[in-house]
């Protein structure tokens, strides 16, 4: 090959070169620029070195694809040569029969050199060569947009407001310490909060800036809340009693709520306990019905309310030692000497003695252990409202020092799903599922197994196809129970469904 082809062979190299390193740069800066700007405003994750070693490696895949693809053959060439300096397939001609032998071929060769010679290397010019150049001037600024973007990713030094804990709330602080200190919540939880907020003061003293002050804010109220309702066993014993969604169940449930209490008052729980009281010892049938269902009524609300305060405890998830759990629990089964020395008989002990009492002395036993239990269950109650409002008052008096939002714990809301104030325009904006047994219906609906299908089902459907095959049996012709039997069969199911009704 001639010399003066290789001078543009040699041309032709620098400008793939060039086009390929141009390449590189432009897809490496921008590459960089983009995920650097995203970096900064802290719409993706990254780390400066995962940034350079992107940009980097965006630049060598580039350039070597571009290296590739911009390559070309000898006879490439030649047909460009022939084309854009009129050489009428000179050079194509030497590239194909440069082996060749004879005269001919040689004398074409030689014109072919002769033609080239005459024709300056810089007029060979790369072709498209500015877009290769404006995409590195694109690549270029947005590397420096990227650059020069400001870092949302942290606060300027000048926009970091300093913090020092001041004199009022200094004081603040050691007035809650005396206050929880003078309290009447019980000593664990008493110390559990002078704790919290004598490190919650110490912290404070040596922040310097408000974001540090807000982290430290942040999680002291988060442990407050912590401690404050972790020592009450209300909600989750109340929550679980109420989830049956038993007419009976949830009396007792209401009797035990202390969401409503400002302070501990012994009237607010005498009240409901009362209630419920009445609700499992009285009939409105006294005048009409015998002494023996007077005394089957009796024995059918005592096995279900021990029952299934029994499950409740147990679902609740509190512990056997937990002071509300034990002293309901010895409201069940109690049997010896109150705490005020007077002699008990829980529930259950009086179930198992009905057969040996009339119904009169079945409700005065029952109005003692409700008498004797009263005082023992409230002084429990009151304890852990007291614990509550000691900590919720805690709460209340740093939100106002440091204008901070109080975190949130839902209490239970026992309603009725008819009942008024329980509709859906109705509900707290600020409640989550609408309160403790909402759109439970027929006992629970809670799944247990079907023994006949051996699938699990809702408890009020498998308990409704039950009623309905009860029903069938009692209306049958072979059906040899008498009234009183059929009666009190039917009184069973309607306590199953929704406690005992006094129309039926």
């Amino acid at each position: 090959m001639g010399a003066n082809f290789l001078r543009f062979k040699n041309k032709a190299f620098i400008i793939r070169l060039s086009k390929s390193i141009l390449s590189g740069a432009a897809v490496g800066t921008l590459t960089a620029g983009v995920l650097l700007l995203l970096m900064k405003l802290m719409v993706m994750e990254l780390i400066p070195w995962i940034v350079i070693v992107s940009g980097l490696g965006g630049a060598m895949l580039s350039f070597g694809l571009s290296f590739l693809l911009l390559g070309g053959s000898d006879m490439t060439l030649a047909r460009r040569l022939d084309t854009e300096f009129s050489l009428k397939e000179k050079v194509r001609t030497m590239v194909e029969y440069r082996d060749g032998e004879g005269a001919m071929l040689a004398i074409q060769r030689e014109d072919a050199e002769e033609s080239l010679s005459r024709i300056p290397t810089k007029s060979f010019k790369a072709k498209r060569l500015w877009i290769y150049i404006v995409a590195v001037c694109l690549g270029a600024a947005m590397l420096l947009v990227g650059i020069f973007a400001p870092d949302q990713r942290k606060p300027d030094e000048d926009e970091i407001v300093p913090f020092e804990l001041s004199a009022m709330q200094r004081a603040g602080i050691n007035e809650l310490i005396s206050y929880v200190d003078g309290s009447g919540a019980e000593a664990a939880v008493k110390s559990a909060l002078k704790d919290e907020l004598a490190k919650l003061l110490e912290q404070l003293e040596d922040a310097e800036t408000v974001p540090e002050m807000q982290a430290i804010l942040s999680t002291s109220l988060t442990e407050i809340t912590k401690i404050t309702y972790d020592s009450s066993s209300v909600t989750e014993i109340l929550t679980s009693m109420w989830t049956g969604a038993d007419a009976l169940m949830r009396v007792f449930a209401k009797s035990l709520d202390t969401s409503k209490w400002d302070e501990p008052e012994w009237g607010d729980f005498a009240e409901g306990f009362m209630a419920f009281r009445n609700e499992l010892g009285y009939t409105g049938e006294a005048e009409t019905s015998t002494e023996d269902e007077l005394i089957a009524d009796l024995r059918w609300k005592l096995d279900a309310i021990c029952l299934k305060t029994d499950n409740s405890l147990k679902n609740s998830r509190i512990a056997e030692d937990d002071k509300l759990y034990a002293v309901i629990a010895r409201f069940l089964y109690a049997d010896g000497v109150s705490s005020d020395g007077k002699s008990l008989s829980g529930l259950k002990k009086l179930l198992t003695s009905l057969d040996s009492m009339t119904h009169a002395q079945a409700l005065i036993e029952l109005d003692h252990t409700f008498e004797v239990m009263s005082n023992e269950i409230y002084a429990v109650l009151a304890e852990l409202k007291i614990n509550a409002n000691t900590g919720e008052y805690v709460l209340s008096k740093l939100s106002v020092l440091f204008g901070a939002p109080i975190p949130k714990f839902e209490r239970p809301n026992l309603k009725d799903p008819g009942e008024s104030g329980s509709n859906d325009e109705d509900k707290d904006e600020d409640s989550v599922g609408g309160g403790v047994g909402e759109g439970v219906q027929y006992g629970s609906n809670d799944l247990v197994l079907d023994p006949i299908t051996g699938k699990y089902v809702e408890y009020g459907t498998l308990y409704s196809a039950y009623n309905a095959l009860m029903i069938e049996k009692l209306e049958g012709p072979q059906c040899s129970y008498t009234e009183e039997q059929k009666k009190a069969i039917q009184k069973y199911f309607a306590l199953l469904y929704s406690g005992f009704d006094d129309e039926d």
